[in-house]
């Protein structure tokens, strides 16, 4: 395994070069920021929503 990793490591190199200009905007710190604010809402909503199901007190009589 180490020794593929090590292949990949070789074969997949890139040169770094500067950002694009369109990925220089401050507009993408918060698109990122948003989009990671709403996953994790998202998220957290799906995670209350089965606990709230799953508790005893929800159960029809």
């Amino acid at each position: 395994m180490l020794f593929l990793l090590g292949i990949a490591a070789v074969d997949f190199y890139v040169a770094i070069i500067p950002l694009p200009p369109a990925l220089q905007s401050a507009w993408l710190v918060v698109h990122v920021f948003v989009a990671s604010a709403a996953t994790a809402s998202s998220a957290s909503a799906s995670h209350w929503s089965v606990l709230a199901d799953s508790s005893p007190s929800s159960s029809v009589r």
